[in-house]
């Protein structure tokens, strides 16, 4: 019998019986925890979905520098330069490129070339890209997915008609693998091939009789060459080194467009860092408020304490400990509402394990500390109310 009421009285059992004592109270408090840590786990996968769109966004800007031959250049206009390549019909061999290769600050390159295809009813410009290494129109495709473009295959632009999802170039149909999101620009009417199904139709064309394109040796021409510095800091300097040094060709930038672009995507980041953290703290605050009610509200329960002798210390302890059983449960529940919801819509998939595993540890370390922290403060207001009070009384 001793040992049992010894076990009844014991201080390491106070906190789980104080909630079960209370359970509309302790359930409330986990529903606000539980809450909390939904906030802050979809914050985080709100963060990565956002910097995975802003990434996406800046690749889609284009390339950092266009080079073109010299011919080419009299026949466009600066103001209708895109940095995905405009198309022109101007072939020119890629051996004038040669000296490029000796710059140390580029770090990727690509080579379009562009033929035109007249025999059907509406005119269609055809965009021959090294499918391995583009980086311009491939981040074009939805969520900027890499899908490898096989021999034949063609990607589409917005606006390109494609019946039964083929389009037909030089009299012959030829499958849509993947179309290209809205650009806005004239990229939205053409098609997209790699150099195997150019050259394909360059034989094709040949068939019909058009002779256009008979000499054109797609796997050593070039209309247009594109760049990717290795830093926006690099681009100006590339851009006049190529400009100065390689003969027969006109390096072009849009640094205007750029800048701009790049103002309004550090602006996004900015805001949604800003939105995050206003949320934390509102939460915080929430968390804060219910605490300092549910304890104010058991300044009874403080007052018995100091009559049979606790000390501050104690009392504290055992609050801190009942905070960190209602904490567990409650970012138990938010885990397991988040992975379900994140299962549900294949969101998972953008989490790598590392990722994951740390986005716990830090919601799981935020809502400890702001719990225990909001606890032992509303108790340190709340002690000093009822020392006062007692002392009032003697």
């Amino acid at each position: 019998m001793k040992s049992t009421y010894s076990k009844s009285l014991s201080l390491s059992n106070i906190p789980l019986k104080n909630i079960k004592a209370h359970p509309g109270r302790s359930i409330l408090v986990i529903f606000l925890i539980t809450f909390q840590a939904l906030s802050l786990l979809f914050s985080f996968s709100l963060l990565k979905d956002m910097q995975k769109e802003l990434s996406l966004s800046q690749s889609r800007f284009g390339a950092d520098i266009i080079v073109y031959p010299y011919a080419a250049m009299t026949k466009l206009h600066d103001e209708k330069l895109i940095m995905q390549g405009n198309p022109i019909c101007s072939y020119h061999p890629r051996s004038l490129l040669t000296r490029i290769d000796e710059n140390e600050n580029i770090s990727k390159t690509s080579f379009q070339l562009y033929i035109r295809d007249e025999s059907g009813k509406e005119p269609i410009w055809i965009v021959g890209i090294e499918e391995d290494k583009d980086f311009v129109i491939t981040p074009w495709l939805k969520n900027g997915e890499k899908i490898p473009l096989k021999e034949n295959e063609i990607f589409a632009g917005y606006k390109v008609l494609a019946p039964e999802n083929k389009v037909k170039l030089f009299k012959k149909d030829f499958p849509v693998k993947a179309r290209l999101e809205k650009t806005g620009s004239e990229l939205d009417s053409m098609v997209f091939v790699s150099i195997d199904t150019l050259n394909n139709l360059i034989k094709l064309s040949v068939e019909l009789g058009i002779d256009d394109y008979k000499k054109l040796n797609p796997y050593k021409s070039f209309s247009s060459f594109l760049i990717k510095t290795s830093g926006k800091n690099y681009v100006k300097s590339v851009n006049d080194w190529i400009n100065i040094h390689v003969r027969k060709v006109i390096a072009v930038r849009s640094e205007e467009a750029l800048t701009a672009s790049t103002k309004g995507i550090q602006s996004g980041e900015i805001l949604t860092l800003s939105i995050s953290i206003m949320l934390w703290l509102v939460l915080i605050a929430a968390l804060f408020i219910a605490k300092s009610m549910n304890i104010k509200e058991r300044k009874k329960e403080f007052f018995v304490w100091f009559t049979v002798g606790a000390s501050s210390k104690i009392i504290c302890r055992q609050i801190m400990k009942e905070s960190l059983l209602e904490v567990l449960p409650g970012n138990l529940s938010a885990l397991v509402i988040f992975t379900v919801k994140s299962l549900a819509f294949s969101n998972m998939t953008d989490f790598t394990p590392l990722f994951y595993i740390l986005m716990i540890i830090f919601t799981l370390l935020i809502t400890l500390l702001t719990g225990l922290a909001s606890s032992c403060l509303s108790m340190k207001i709340t002690i000093a109310k009822i020392k006062g009070q007692l002392l009032i009384s003697i």
